[in-house]
């Protein structure tokens, strides 16, 4: 078994082939008490399509059975990994969204505003704008706004953490200056 707790176990030789995963025994409690309410959590957290919920939630499920996490605050780290990954499948999604995808975004947006009280008109403003940025800044920027830190955004993007924080600062200064004429 693996010495560190947040690794997948490897065969008892060593090698880089994974062997079978040694499970807690409390899996099939975990998800009967938490599964419905992980689905909702994160269907409420991202606006995303109900197939890319369910991925995401499947994957938090079987990153819990690799990382074996503390059970004391296991519902939280759920969400946090399926949450991760639903934003992740949604930027993949609205990247080749096209037509009618991109229709129900917009949509899904809106009725997002209206629900948590934001000036319709601010937030169709705000949307034509980040429509003009270059596909990576607004890509950046907005996982940034999803909770993303810069040192994650550099990963994703296969880039230093200085260079991903000053492509979402001129994003913020492109999306102000766009916003303001």
């Amino acid at each position: 078994m693996s010495s560190n707790r947040h690794e997948p176990p490897t065969s008892r030789r060593g090698s880089a082939a994974p062997a079978k995963l040694e499970l807690l025994g409390d899996e099939e409690r975990l998800y009967a008490a938490h599964a419905d309410k992980l689905r909702r959590v994160v269907g409420a957290a991202v606006r995303t399509s109900e197939a890319n919920i369910e991925d995401a939630c499947s994957f938090a499920w079987l990153q819990l059975l690799c990382h074996r996490p503390r059970r004391e605050s296991v519902f939280a780290w759920l969400v946090t990994v399926a949450t991760r990954e639903a934003w992740r499948l949604h930027a993949r999604c609205a990247r080749h969204a096209h037509g009618d995808d991109l229709a129900a975004l917009t949509n899904a947006r809106r009725y997002t505003a209206r629900r948590n009280g934001i000036d319709r008109d601010e937030l169709l403003d705000t949307l034509a704008a980040l429509e003009w940025l270059h596909p990576r800044r607004r890509e950046m920027l907005l996982l940034q706004v999803a909770g993303f830190n810069a040192t994650e955004i550099a990963a994703r993007n296969d880039i230093t953490t200085a260079r991903a924080r000053g492509v979402i600062y001129k994003a913020r200064l492109q999306l102000a200056n766009r916003r303001r004429d």
